[in-house]
């Protein structure tokens, strides 16, 4: 077990130190399981730590060539075999666009190919996330983003036609503030990613003050091992591939997360996930997921 003071950054960055502090949360957690499952949201805690991805941007000029690129928050790749998507009479929202082949080979991943693209409707629960094959995104088949879409269009109030329902359906604002076409610059994702162990903040949410395990040695060695980390997360409110992110509405146990971004459109703060389904490496479906 690594003992000593509180690890510096560099020191949680470093492979063989991040490796044996995964390993022995690990084993943490098996024991925390074996002992009483009431406290088994302590062992998923526990299992939490992993590597992440975060993910610089760079802001940059609307051109043919960077709308083939992956980015943020930008006008997307569209085609006329990939059309700009709509539901009902609306345009979607662009959101981030990325190539599963590179994500995947940094990350170790069998991910697939393509380009991923996520845009979004009027709320959470009404999103597109569609791959386009790498192979057909070029630039002379480019189309020009819709021309309704103007700078408030996305800011416009939508309601919803399910009158039926007994919750608020009007949601206002854009997904993200200040993006395309709010201003006329989209946030390419620079590919120089920097590998940084990441963690589940809420594994210091417990107070050990009023409930201590039984077990003495055992609550010893959760102390002590705690006790060496740095009690935030060392990349909080930043956009990473893989990774954890923080327990709002839910945690990222039991989630294999692929990509984790921060919002701070509709009028909410939080973080959004796209997450891996699928039981195969030539399964793989996604998931669009929002935690506010």
């Amino acid at each position: 077990m690594l003992q000593g003071d509180e690890l510096s950054q560099s020191e949680l960055f470093d492979e063989a130190i991040g490796n044996s502090i995964i390993s022995y949360s690990n084993y943490l957690a098996d024991r925390v399981i074996r002992y009483d499952e009431k406290w088994n949201d302590l062992a998923e805690n526990l299992q939490s730590f992993c590597w992440a991805y975060p993910i610089k941007k760079k802001k940059s000029s609307v051109t043919a060539k960077s709308r083939t690129c992956p980015m943020f928050y930008g006008p997307l790749y569209t085609s006329g075999q990939y059309p700009w998507p709509m539901i009902g009479d609306r345009y979607l929202e662009p959101v981030v666009q990325f190539f599963l082949e590179h994500i995947g080979a940094l990350g170790r991943r069998k991910l697939g190919s393509g380009l991923l693209q996520l845009w979004m409707g009027s709320n959470f629960q009404q999103y597109l996330i569609r791959i386009i094959p790498s192979e057909l995104v070029q630039i002379d088949m480019l189309t020009t983003p819709p021309e309704v879409i103007d700078s408030q269009y996305f800011e416009e109030s939508v309601t919803s036609n399910d009158q039926g329902s007994d919750e608020e359906e009007d949601w206002y604002g854009a997904f993200e503030w200040n993006a395309w076409p709010a201003q006329n610059k989209i946030y390419l994702i620079q590919t120089d990613f920097a590998k940084k162990l990441n963690w589940s903040t809420s594994v210091f949410h417990y107070d050990y003050e009023n409930e201590k395990i039984e077990d003495t040695n055992l609550q010893h060695d959760i102390d002590d091992f705690l006790s060496i980390i740095p009690k935030f997360d060392l990349e909080p409110r930043t956009d990473q591939f893989f990774g954890r992110f923080d327990h709002i509405q839910y945690g990222s146990s039991g989630f294999d997360v692929l990509l984790v971004g921060e919002s701070g459109g509709w009028g909410m703060s939080g973080n959004w996930q796209i997450v891996i389904n699928g039981e195969t490496d030539t399964d793989k479906k996604y998931q669009f997921l929002f935690s506010c």
